[in-house]
């Protein structure tokens, strides 16, 4: 029903989590996601090293009033326990990155499960990457009259309303 749903033009909000990969997995690559191995983590003095404060992208910006507001007063959103997202640009959607880690000292943490207690270490023999990762990605087309619009967040906890009302 679901891949019905997306031929036909209706617009979907998928909200992903580091552990749920499989699942998650066959409908991400029906849109040309791909969800990467691992939760990202950065080191931080004061935040839980897998809370990412991740900003909007100048391409976010340009879609949207909100996101144009996040960008030009340099806010963030808090994504905790985040996966990060790779796409394959040109399958049917034009494909939109909407909201992106620092490029610097983030990782994808694929060994350390205990976050709090253990030290954390990237381990690129492990597939461990540092680089900047998407975390969200839109995507649109037409379909008939209709432009499709899908969210693909690679973390489902920044809709909770303690992340929504933190300032």
């Amino acid at each position: 029903y679901l891949y019905a749903y997306i031929a036909r033009g209706g617009n979907l909000v998928i909200a992903t989590e580091p552990d749920r990969a499989e699942v998650m997995q066959p409908i991400l690559e029906h849109l040309g996601i791909q969800q990467v191995p691992g939760y990202l983590v950065k080191q931080k003095a004061h935040l839980a090293a897998d809370m990412q404060l991740v900003v909007p992208t100048a391409e976010a910006a340009a879609l949207s009033f909100h996101f144009e507001t996040v960008y030009s007063q340099k806010h963030f959103v808090m994504m905790p326990g985040c996966a990060g997202l790779d796409y394959t640009p040109g399958k049917e959607f034009t494909v939109v990155p909407l909201f992106t880690t620092d490029s610097t000292g983030c990782w994808n943490e694929r060994e350390t499960f205990n976050l709090v207690d253990d030290t954390l270490k990237m381990n690129a023999l492990a597939g461990e990457v540092e680089r900047a990762y998407t975390t969200a990605i839109g995507l649109y087309r037409r379909v008939g009259e209709k432009e499709q619009k899908i969210i693909v967040l690679g973390d489902a906890d920044c809709l909770s309303n303690k992340e929504i009302s933190t300032n």
